[in-house]
């Protein structure tokens, strides 16, 4: 990882962030967005190759009593592996429908948990090898714990640029503001969920005659 670029900023940077004129806090931003998406990616690198290496540690002679969504990781991602490894020949169905049941259940050779293994432990030193690098990083540092991740940093890179945000102080209370709405949207979306299957459920005890019975004077009442 390239380390000019802080290095260089390092020299400029007031005391605090709370301090930084609204060219250098954009600088700050941006170089913290780039490493900590790299850190972000490598992240889910990790947790995919784990999974897998879990999916084929479970399977038995009769192949795997889960599907692959149960261990947080999808057919593609076992096709992916299967492809890295060039396991074409090891008698893997190479059905590649990939949301077709056939792909849910993958029969995968106990063998392959050699490579698994191998992967998880390369993947691990290169994200101990990137935390570590980022961790030294003065200029990321520079920036509190909670707003250390690509989500928050890319909103109030849009802020600056767009000029709605002229210091630090603006930029992390209109990312809270965002948040919070952000929070109210999804609290309204999974009471409109529960909403409709509400609705769905009463529709279908209507419909039953002996559901009817049973769901007879209650009232549902639900308030978004």
């Amino acid at each position: 990882m390239d380390t000019t670029n802080s290095i260089t900023l390092q020299d400029s940077l007031p005391n605090s962030i709370a301090d930084c004129d609204i060219a250098t806090l954009k600088q700050v931003l941006e170089l913290a967005y780039s490493k900590f998406s790299i850190l972000e990616s490598h992240f889910y690198i990790y947790n995919t190759t784990k999974a897998i290496l879990e999916y084929i540690s479970s399977a038995s002679m009769f192949g795997p009593k889960k599907p692959v969504a149960d261990f947080g990781i999808t057919a593609q991602d076992m096709y992916d592996f299967v492809d890295k490894h060039n396991l074409k020949d090891w008698g893997f169905s190479l059905d590649r429908k990939v949301n077709g049941a056939k792909a849910q259940y993958l029969s995968v050779p106990k063998k392959w948990k050699t490579f698994a293994e191998k992967d998880l432990t390369d993947c691990g030193i290169m994200l101990d090898n990137i935390t570590a690098e980022l961790s030294d990083d003065a200029v990321l540092q520079f920036i509190p714990p909670q707003y250390r991740y690509p989500m928050a940093l890319k909103q109030m890179i849009d802020c600056v640029s767009n000029r709605r945000a002229d210091s630090w102080k603006e930029c992390a209370n209109l990312y809270e503001e965002q948040l919070h709405r952000w929070t109210l949207e999804k609290n309204s979306e999974e009471a409109l969920k529960l909403a409709a299957e509400t609705n769905a459920l009463a529709e279908s005890a209507v419909r039953n005659s002996q559901a009817a019975a049973i769901f007879s004077g209650i009232n549902l009442f639900f308030n978004i």
